[in-house]
């Protein structure tokens, strides 16, 4: 991987843009870069978008790794980010704050 985006998954209309980009790796982020009243919405959105035929007929075209980071596991959005995304094609789920193997 040579290059990769980060993408806040609470700016769905940036979704289509950073696939046509050149960037080997889209890191779309559920943590930081969305606000707690916005998290909810933002899961569902990128969960939307990546089962979709639009983001199918892109990942065709421009391939990319589709890495998620999601909020920690202390976190009260932890869980909904992981039952929101589990069938979603994702090639890497990043894990925050991750402070043991446990």
């Amino acid at each position: 991987m040579r290059s990769k985006l980060f993408v806040p998954a609470s700016r769905p209309e940036l979704f289509d843009k950073a696939m046509a980009s050149e960037a080997d790796a889209l890191s779309f982020d559920l943590e930081d870069a969305v606000a707690p009243p916005r998290k909810a919405a933002a899961r569902a959105e990128l969960a939307s978008w990546l089962g979709s035929p639009a983001f199918q007929a892109a990942q065709a075209q421009h391939p990319k790794k589709i890495i998620v980071r999601v909020n920690a596991s202390d976190t009260p959005y932890f869980a909904d980010d992981l039952d929101a995304l589990g069938r979603s094609p994702i090639d890497m789920l990043n894990l925050p704050k991750v402070e043991s193997a446990d």
